[in-house]
């Protein structure tokens, strides 16, 4: 009756460790641990517990998929201070064409102020909105900025994003090395411009350009698998 060990295996029989993969003993176990869940946020009124309700909600774990309802939990949750629900009910509200200009605001106020406490995820975030705008005015300065944060935290998408960045403002070879740091950690939009930077720019070596554009088509890059079919098809 732990709701915290059905979480648990759950996600092993989900992911396939130590077992073989099980779709439905992973939604039995989810489904117990959000009943479990439930019933000690009635108990306790405890953040933690709300804020999971309200992530297992957003998406559709051990319950159905209710973004009204998560919303709410990740409020209750956010009304006792926890950090990850105020970044979750940001992204909520920033996605959302009904958010009131005062809810807006008081989102990029959460991201701000998560991401001044070393917050990867947030960082990232707010060097959307500033590489974007919209939320906030465009400031590609301040996109950078941010990015660069996430990214010497290890956030593959930030490093992307700045080489993306660099690469529009006309620097290949910074470009790569952001594109690489990404494509190594798997990332296969990174990998994608890398081998095409590979097979066009100065630095030119084809046999790493279908090294990385291969493993980028491998994780289902269609971009990838159209170049890659391009460069058989002619030789």
């Amino acid at each position: 009756g732990f709701p915290y060990a059905a979480w648990e295996l759950g996600k092993l029989y989900r992911d396939g460790v130590g077992t073989r993969p099980d779709d439905r003993q992973a939604t039995r176990y989810f489904a117990s641990a959000f009943r479990g869940f439930q019933m000690m946020e009635t108990q306790s009124h405890d953040d933690k517990h709300q804020y999971r309700l309200g992530w297992m909600l957003l998406h559709g774990i051990g319950t159905e998929r209710n973004e009204s309802a998560a919303r709410k939990w990740f409020e209750r949750s956010v009304a006792r201070g926890n950090e990850n629900a105020q970044y979750q009910l940001a992204k909520l509200i920033l996605g959302s064409d009904g958010s009131t200009p005062e809810e807006i605001s008081q989102a990029v106020d959460w991201l701000k102020k998560l991401a001044e406490a070393n917050s990867e995820p947030a960082q990232y975030m707010l060097g959307k909105l500033y590489r974007d705008g919209g939320a906030v005015k465009r400031n590609d300065v301040l996109a950078a900025i941010w990015f660069s944060h996430a990214a010497e935290q290890g956030h593959e998408y930030a490093m992307y994003a700045l080489g993306k960045l660099d690469l529009e403002a006309g620097n290949a070879s910074a470009a790569c090395r952001w594109f690489e740091k990404a494509a190594e950690l798997g990332n296969p939009f990174a990998q994608y411009q890398l081998g095409k930077l590979l097979l066009t720019g100065e630095a030119k070596d084809i046999e790493r350009a279908l090294r990385w554009l291969t493993a980028s088509a491998e994780q289902g890059n269609q971009f990838a698998q159209y170049a890659l079919g391009k460069l058989y098809l002619l030789g």
